[in-house]
């Protein structure tokens, strides 16, 4: 069977289903799991403690085995990724206390919404916000 390709654009191929699902497969296995922190943590706020629980959770979910043996690695990966909420304070970043302690708070979903809400020290909302994972991290735990 020979088709004709002369008027295929490679350089911008048409958006398909197969398309969709051949980027969707290609993702490393940390951007995978942060899509489903994305769209499956219930809380925009997590801590170091609470995503190692939600990486296993993610893990199991997704069929990453090796990670379900050994989440240290693809968490010190996927935090590094989220970011520090104060980038000034390399060191402490933004801490809140969690579970009675002093704890760096970093946001899965609207960063620099919860940047500004770290500026004016809501600490509050970021309670409120805080409470909605700990739900999840007992799950684990």
């Amino acid at each position: 069977m020979r088709r004709d390709l002369s008027k295929f654009d490679h350089v911008n191929p048409p958006d398909t289903l197969a398309k969709s699902l051949m980027i969707e497969n290609s993702l490393a296995p940390s951007d995978q799991i942060i899509d489903w922190l994305i769209e499956e943590y219930p809380s925009e706020l997590i801590t170091k403690t609470r995503l190692q629980t939600a990486v296993i959770l993610a893990a199991l979910d997704l069929g990453f085995e090796k990670i379900l043996r050994e989440p240290s690695t693809i968490c010190r990966m996927i935090w590094r990724k989220l970011k520090s909420l104060r980038p000034d304070d390399a060191k402490h970043g933004a801490r809140y206390k969690v579970d009675d302690k002093q704890t760096e708070v970093r946001a899965v979903r609207r960063r620099s919404y919860w940047m500004a809400q770290d500026q004016q020290r809501k600490v509050e909302l970021f309670d409120q916000e805080l409470a909605k994972g700990a739900k999840e991290s007992n799950m684990g735990g």
